[in-house]
């Protein structure tokens, strides 16, 4: 090690060390800079360099419109990610949508198989107009999702309203 005279971080591991390239997410310092690297994209990309892919339940529900992750809402140790479609059409035209998806998440499939459906109520209060993973607001130890609805309409002014809910997200919400 460093601070055995040698030039790696770590003598029980071969492949740490400054000369190796260090991996994202995987939590070792592998090429010894002092910190694990968070995976950040870099270059040019195209949709088919993506690992996973997840697509809306009908036509103009605009999945994706919102999205968001990097927090562990279930305390499995993975990150997790939230999606929106504000347009979709489920109780009631426009209602909205917000799906929750534990990770890790690799190829391709429906957001009807996410973890969590959490569902607006009215007719065009766009639920999942905006999605987020927070820290813990719950006091309970783990992430909890946020969704907007900017529609919803409680006393007749479209005034929209934020939804907190307390991770882990499962099932469906309405």
């Amino acid at each position: 090690s460093i601070g055995c005279g040698g030039g790696d971080c770590d003598d029980t591991r071969a492949d740490v060390n400054p000369s190796m390239t260090e991996v994202c997410n995987n939590g070792v310092d592998d090429d010894c800079d002092g910190s694990p690297a968070p995976c950040r994209l870099s270059g040019e990309l195209r949709a088919t360099d993506a690992v996973a892919v997840r697509w809306g339940e009908d036509a103009y529900d605009y999945a994706g419109s919102a999205a968001a992750g990097g927090r562990d809402l279930d305390g499995d140790g993975r990150e997790d990610w939230v999606s929106g479609a504000y347009a979709h059409t489920g109780v009631a035209a426009n209602s909205g949508v917000a799906w929750v998806l534990s990770g890790p998440l690799t190829g391709s499939a429906s957001l009807a198989s996410a973890t969590a459906r959490i569902e607006g109520s009215e007719a065009g209060g766009f639920m999942g107009h905006t999605v987020d993973l927070v820290q813990d607001l719950s006091g309970d130890g783990l992430a909890d999702v946020v969704v907007g609805a900017s529609g919803v309409d409680a006393d007749g002014r479209d005034e929209g309203a934020v939804y907190v809910y307390a991770g882990p997200v499962t099932g469906d919400h309405t």
